[in-house]
């Protein structure tokens, strides 16, 4: 059963005019997943191993580009946090490194065309890294999980 967008929908309604030749379905969006719960030592722990990944992955990328110290941001629910590290630079072969790269990841997924990308995981933490031949532009993620913890756990106040 094919039902048409709501007239109101201020994106759907534009594209379904457009495009009277598609069906259009919009699906509810999923729930964000349940951080996991830890205690202060267990933050501290995965800080510490997100900030060793993040050493290991720039002794790879040096001199191309650098991973930034892992940044605390929002998880996906209220009173819970990631850290995401991130890295950009000019690289003449990224196709190269992102091989070089993709040496000590795990669950490794590569996609090629005019801009690479690899998905992958180094020790539990996810990994993308993307190359634009043509800009010749690298770009590099790394990220935790989201952990619910206390606010002051999170910044690291006492």
């Amino acid at each position: 059963m094919s039902r048409k967008p709501d007239a109101n929908d201020p994106f759907w309604s534009v594209v379904a005019e457009r495009h009277p030749d598609l069906d259009i379905v919009v699906l509810p969006a999923e729930a964000p997943p349940t951080p996991t719960s830890v205690d202060a030592e267990e933050v501290e722990r995965r800080r510490l191993a997100l900030d060793a990944a993040v050493m290991h992955l720039n002794d790879m990328l040096a001199p191309h580009a650098e991973l930034s110290a892992a940044d605390t941001v929002p998880g996906p629910v209220v009173d819970s946090v990631r850290w995401r590290s991130k890295a950009s630079g000019v690289v003449v072969d990224g196709a190269e490194l992102l091989d070089r790269l993709a040496a000590p990841l795990t669950d490794v997924v590569r996609r090629g065309g005019a801009v690479e990308q690899l998905d992958a995981e180094i020790d539990g933490f996810r990994v993308r890294a993307t190359w634009a031949s043509v800009t010749e532009v690298l770009v590099v993620r790394v990220e935790s999980e989201a952990l619910r913890v206390d606010a002051d756990e999170t910044t690291g106040d006492s």
